[in-house]
């Protein structure tokens, strides 16, 4: 007989076998749950834990069951997520929160908190060496640092960083 010519092999009661597919079973993925987990803002490696898959097993099913990148789904669903943190901040904002009111002008408004440079031109490094050196302020054979404890005394319109009160 040609080996090219064999029929399938019939089981004793007359039915053709089944071919069998090697491998394990597919881990069934609820993507109802995914969509869910995205939305919690949970990370690629909870979603897979909880699933009980790999996270490249997440990846790979979601291109073929959901025609799309797990990336692309994550980035649809987890907008929802997003939108209620931003609305309950919002709320925590309106209900009086001056500290979650700061922090979402910072963050979305791109406000800065203004910071004040005050300079005391009366007394710089360089003014207080000069004295020093004139001997005005102590001998020459004093340290800078007692040379500026002096000096402070002497004025005490100064405080001990050098700056006018």
């Amino acid at each position: 007989m040609d080996i090219n010519k064999r029929r399938p092999a019939k089981r004793t009661d007359g039915k053709e076998r089944i071919k069998q597919v090697a491998g394990k079973t597919p881990t069934p993925i609820d993507w109802k749950s995914v969509q869910l987990m995205c939305s919690m803002l949970a990370t690629y490696r909870e979603i897979a834990s909880k699933m009980g898959v790999a996270v490249a097993t997440i990846e790979r099913r979601c291109k073929k069951e959901c025609k799309m990148s797990f990336s692309e789904f994550y980035e649809k669903h987890s907008a929802d997520g997003k939108l209620s943190i931003r609305r309950a901040q919002f709320q925590l904002m309106q209900d009086g929160n001056a500290t979650m009111a700061i922090y979402l002008g910072k963050v979305v408004l791109g406000q800065r908190e203004a910071t004040a440079v005050v300079q005391d031109d009366a007394l710089t490094p360089d003014k207080l060496l000069e004295m020093v050196k004139k001997g005005k302020v102590a001998k020459k054979d004093r340290s800078f640092d007692e040379a500026y404890t002096e000096y402070t005394k002497q004025n005490p319109a100064l405080n001990d960083k050098g700056y006018g009160i």
